[in-house]
């Protein structure tokens, strides 16, 4: 992935997935009083300084290219206007449309010149995000692909963060090893092919409309995309009641979890996933933390990860 922008803060590190201090900011902040040992986030992102500019004037604004690979993917961008309350009335006016297009063929990803010549994806809108916002975007790879945050005369473009993240629940590191992903995957692209899945004659309606939701994601993901929100609650709205009634019916925990996700409704999923017994990705990311001699865990993210969810597994 690359990232085309100016002006990305010095003092922040990309670290473990999050962006994290670096150590010699985090000592001084701590010495200040200004955070402690456990807190080692603060926010960081990418501006554009289009406060250098004429209002009136278009751009500079951001460009992120990133390289796709095989499998379906969420592409996401998140705003927050931290600062959108202060006193010079300007930085509230940022109102920026988000648009993807392919990435030209042959060309570096931080070569943007013929942007606009490539065919629009799909476009939103960023505004009113004092309380943080994002824009996500189903996508399939492999392919190239360009994120522009278009400034659209505001007082200037800032960007948070881009991320890229598996559909799968039980994604890796943190749910299952790469091997297992891979595994899972190539089966559900070889029952896709067979059509509409099977179903059981014990299954309950709500069962049967859940697996063929999880089907139609693989088998027809720009339908899946369309469709599948309203399912998804009504699912959820069924399930949920039900699987805190008695312990025979916690088998519908993980599909209740499952609709929980699918709706971007984390918290929930989160809590479904530990009635389970199951570590969530904040359990695991909470349990790492920087040792005050290793600098970061660049390049090491995935093991570093895996090392965790194997001792949390064992101490259950």
């Amino acid at each position: 992935m690359t990232g085309f922008a100016r002006g990305l803060r010095a003092c922040t590190r990309r670290t473990s997935g999050r962006w994290k201090c670096r150590p010699f900011i985090w000592t001084a902040r701590v010495t200040a009083k200004k955070t402690t040992r456990e807190v080692n986030r603060r926010q960081a992102e990418m501006d554009d300084h289009g406060e250098g500019y004429p209002d009136t004037a278009e751009g500079p604004s951001l460009y992120c290219s990133f390289r796709i690979p095989a499998g379906l993917f969420v592409l996401s961008s998140y705003n927050v206007n931290d600062d959108g309350h202060s006193a010079n009335g300007k930085n509230m006016r940022r109102d920026y449309r988000v648009a993807l297009r392919t990435h030209e063929k042959g060309q570096p990803l931080n070569d943007i010149l013929h942007f606009l010549d490539e065919p629009e994806l799909a476009t939103n809108r960023s505004n009113e995000f004092y309380c943080g916002v994002w824009k996500s975007f189903l996508v399939r790879g492999p392919a190239e692909l360009t994120l522009e945050v278009n400034r659209n005369y505001s007082f200037n473009t800032t960007l948070n963060a881009t991320m890229l993240d598996l559909v799968e629940e039980n994604a890796p590191p943190y749910g299952s090893t790469k091997e297992q992903w891979k595994k899972q995957w190539d089966a559900e692209l070889l029952a896709a092919k067979s059509g509409i899945a099977p179903v059981s004659p014990d299954q309950t309606p709500a069962e049967k409309c859940f697996g063929q939701l999880e089907g139609l994601l693989v088998r027809n993901p720009k339908e899946w995309a369309k469709n599948s929100p309203e399912l998804y609650m009504l699912l959820l709205r069924t399930w949920v009641t039900q699987a805190g009634t008695s312990d025979a019916l916690k088998g519908i925990v993980g599909k209740a979890g499952t609709c929980a996700m699918r709706l971007n409704c984390y918290p929930l999923w989160e809590a479904m996933t530990q009635k389970l017994g199951v570590s969530t990705p904040r359990q695991i990311e909470n349990a790492m933390r920087w040792d005050g001699v290793t600098k970061n865990y660049i390049g090491l993210e995935y093991a570093k990860i895996r090392e965790v969810v194997a001792k949390m597994s064992l101490q259950k």
